[in-house]
C-alpha cells in the first residue's frame, strides 16, 4: 500500500512538473530493505545520509531523530547496505549528510562538518559509490 500511494503522489507530481523524494528512514515506516528495492530507481536519486542507534536514546522516535542522530557509520543503520541498493538501481545522483545531533550542536561548526564529511565519504566508498576528491 505504501508504495502504491508513492507511486501515485510521484505521478501527480510528476504532471506538474515537479520530483518527489521519500526520505528512507527505517523506523519511520520503511520496513526493510526490501520495500526499498521495490521502488522503481525512477524515484530513488538521492540519499541524505545519518545514523542512529537501534534502540530508542531520547524520549520519543521524533526526539531521537532531531537529537540523537550519530554520524554516518557510527550507528546501527545499515546505511553501506541501503546505499548499495541505491547505486545498484543506477539512479543515485546525490548523496550527503543530515546529522542532527546534540554531538554534533555541541561541536565547532568547523569540525562537525568535516566529521560529517569525513564519515558520510566513508561509508559511500564502503558501498563501492566512488566519490570525487576534494579540491
Amino acid at each position: 500500500m505504501l508504495t502504491e500511494g508513492f507511486a501515485q503522489l510521484c505521478d501527480r507530481a510528476a504532471d506538474a512538473g515537479m520530483d518527489v523524494q521519500l526520505e528512507f528512514v527505517p523506523v519511520f515506516g520503511v520496513p526493510n530493505l526490501d520495500l526499498l528495492r521495490s521502488i522503481p530507481a525512477e524515484y530513488l536519486w538521492s540519499a541524505q545520509l545519518a545514523d542512529g542507534a537501534r534502540e530508542p536514546q531520547g524520549e520519543s522516535l521524533a526526539d531521537d531523530g532531531l537529537n540523537y542522530r550519530a554520524f554516518a557509520g557510527e550507528g546501527d543503520i545499515p546505511l553501506v547496505d541501503v546505499l548499495r541498493i541505491l547505486a545498484e538501481k543506477g539512479n543515485l545522483r546525490q548523496a550527503g549528510p543530515e546529522t542532527f545531533s546534540r554531538v554534533a550542536d555541541a561541536m565547532d561548526p568547523v569540525e562537525a562538518g568535516r566529521r560529517d564529511g569525513e564519515t558520510t565519504r566513508a561509508v559511500l566508498a564502503r558501498a563501492g559509490i566512488a566519490v570525487p576528491k576534494r579540491p
